[in-house]
């Protein structure tokens, strides 16, 4: 009888390039030769991720009530997969994170960016492959006030922690006014770069991108020191504050298909949407100003309700994706209803077309007092 483990590493790769993402993750589970295969091929130079549609990541209420009882979905995380039209449940990831603990304070590269105030650590974790990187402590942050807890908002890894072991982590945080801090993959210990203001970042082509109200500045992280090369003024003051413009407006800068993108959309609109709720901008780096952008084209924006940047805004490209709608906005809206004693939310996964300005919905969704976001996230296996 033929030993499946005995098939040439040639044949195991190829057959890997072949395979949808659930089917990657299916593959490696198989036995260590396979597994080995895989990350053989992933780890080559000629390696190029296939497109993937993005998951939501929808948790299910951490009641401490429901892991004593022994329910056996208390510890799952459910992931809704926008190409197969169902969930998928991950356990093993997750485990020793527990709500009221733990925030989600970034998605990035397929990597969850994980705060737990129990421990005072921050985590890079691959909710797929259950990867695991431990940051530098939440007491070495720089220039925190005495008597103020720092509070972190959002952690960006420069490129994907499984395929480039040399990358740098920015971090935002407050303590008492907005900062930003880097560490070098391996570091102790987090090292201050600048502060005030309001501020978004992003990293694009390697470098770090940090708007602020009325500057954009571009840093260098890879020098001895960090060197800001670039700043200039935008002219998107108001669009950037929401002050003047519309005043819950969330913006995130996004990195995709080469170009820098300015997204925000106002909170509290619900379901009654128009395209005068949702702001999207283009930088054009030749003149240095940010160009207001009516059509997205083949491409589709992710984002949650609030627009929170810490939980996952990007923007994709559908032409390797026929799932997914082009010229599109994709978020979700939630209401509550009472069942017995629980509060309950319905989610509503809904998509705006910008063309049409015909808002659909994609999903619903029904689950107990969820305590954490929902999270977009391109999966990644390895």
């Amino acid at each position: 009888m033929p030993n499946w483990c005995d098939l040439p590493l040639e044949l195991l790769e190829l057959i890997s390039k072949k395979l949808a993402f659930i089917d990657k993750v299916r593959f490696k589970s198989v036995c260590s030769c396979w597994k080995s295969a895989a990350e053989s091929y992933t780890s080559s130079p000629n390696y190029t991720p296939a497109p993937e549609a993005p998951w939501l990541m929808v948790p299910l209420p951490p009641d401490h009530q429901r892991v004593q009882t022994g329910d056996k979905d208390a510890h799952y995380f459910w992931f809704f997969s926008l190409t197969e039209k169902k969930f998928h449940k991950i356990k093993t990831s997750f485990e020793g994170f527990h709500y009221p603990h733990v925030t989600y304070v970034g998605s990035s590269h397929g990597w969850l960016a994980i705060c737990d105030l129990s421990k005072a650590m921050v985590y890079l974790l691959n909710p797929v492959s259950g990867s695991r990187i431990d940051l530098p402590s939440i007491s070495t942050l720089p220039n925190i006030v005495e008597g103020c807890n720092p509070r972190v908002f959002r952690v960006v890894p420069s490129s994907d922690p499984s395929r480039n072991k040399k990358f740098f982590i920015v971090v935002k945080y407050w303590s008492p006014h907005s900062k930003l801090a880097f560490c070098k993959n391996g570091d102790e210990k987090w090292t201050y770069l600048l502060g005030g203001g309001r501020l978004c970042f992003t990293f694009h082509k390697g470098h770090l991108y940090a708007l602020r109200k009325e500057i954009l500045e571009v840093w260098d992280l890879g020098g001895t020191y960090p060197m800001k090369t670039v700043d200039f003024r935008h002219g998107l003051g108001p669009v950037v504050t929401g002050m003047n413009f519309l005043e819950s407006t969330v913006v995130n800068t996004v990195d995709s298909l080469g170009e820098l993108y300015l997204f925000g959309k106002r909170i509290g609109c619900g379901k009654t949407i128009s395209k005068e709720d949702f702001h999207i901008y283009k930088l054009n780096f030749t003149a240095k100003e940010w160009e207001k952008v009516e059509c997205l084209n083949d491409q589709a924006i992710f984002c949650d309700h609030f627009c929170n940047p810490a939980e996952g805004v990007m923007l994709l490209s559908t032409r390797n994706l026929p799932e997914l709608e082009e010229n599109s906005i994709y978020f979700s809206d939630w209401g509550k209803y009472e069942v017995s004693k629980w509060r309950k939310y319905e989610v509503s996964g809904l998509l705006f077309s910008l063309e049409s300005q015909v808002t659909k919905e994609y999903s619903n969704f029904r689950w107990m007092r969820v305590a954490q976001p929902y999270v977009w996230i391109v999966p990644n296996p390895w």
